[in-house]
């Protein structure tokens, strides 16, 4: 079986770490940690952009949000 190649842009580890305790936050990080979850299987990518990204800044879990992709194959081109 062929793996999906699936790109992960800021949103993802963004949603994944979301502190903010408001009714649809708290909705929208338990609908992306289910699907992160579930996406073991995939083959997960992102990009230079993403983790520069996701480096600037000064929010809460910065450093949980890059650890997720600690393993990971970086896209340096989309048109692969």
């Amino acid at each position: 079986m062929l793996k999906s190649k699936v790109y992960i842009e800021t949103s993802i580890p963004s949603f994944y770490h979301e502190v903010r305790t408001e009714p649809g936050m708290a909705a929208r990080r338990g609908w992306t940690q289910e699907w992160w979850d579930e996406r073991r299987t995939d083959e997960l990518v992102t990009s230079d952009a993403v983790l520069d990204e996701l480096s600037r800044g000064n929010h809460p879990v910065k450093e949980e949000a890059l650890r997720m992709f600690s393993h990971w194959n970086l896209w340096k081109s989309l048109l692969r």
